[in-house]
């Protein structure tokens, strides 16, 4: 079948065409990168500080700093209580000292929930 001048049928027919969706109010029809979309959907779903929560144990080399990291590890999370297990009394001393610090790296990528409390206590890094 050959197409022999003219329009095809239907396609000059401005009704035919369907309508473009309006767009939601407040997203000014630009893309937005996944992971800011991704970061509503878990706020919207109450998950975010969950995930935040985890993040600190997985991230706690780069929010604290690899010197920090080979002596303590963090052990339990409770709300705002944050329990880290060190190597030695020594450096449970030290990093006593270095507290306010250490607060202010674990909390500077957190929104949800802000980490009040630092317990230090000499142990491994085991589960209790």
């Amino acid at each position: 079948m050959r197409f022999s001048g003219g329009t095809p049928a239907g396609a000059g027919d401005a009704s035919r065409v369907p309508e473009r969706r309006a767009l939601r109010p407040g997203r000014g029809g630009q893309p937005r990168p996944l992971h800011e979309s991704l970061s509503g959907i878990l706020e919207s779903l109450g998950l975010a500080p969950g995930l935040e929560d985890a993040r600190l144990f997985e991230d706690w080399e780069a929010l604290v700093g690899p010197e920090i990291a080979r002596v303590a590890r963090p052990h339990r999370l409770d709300g705002s209580v944050l329990v880290v297990h060190v190597r030695s009394s020594a450096w449970m001393t030290e990093l006593s000292m270095r507290r306010n610090d250490i607060l202010v790296r674990v909390n500077g990528p957190r929104k949800c929930r802000k980490v009040t409390q630092l317990v230090l206590r000499v142990g491994s890094d085991e589960r209790e």
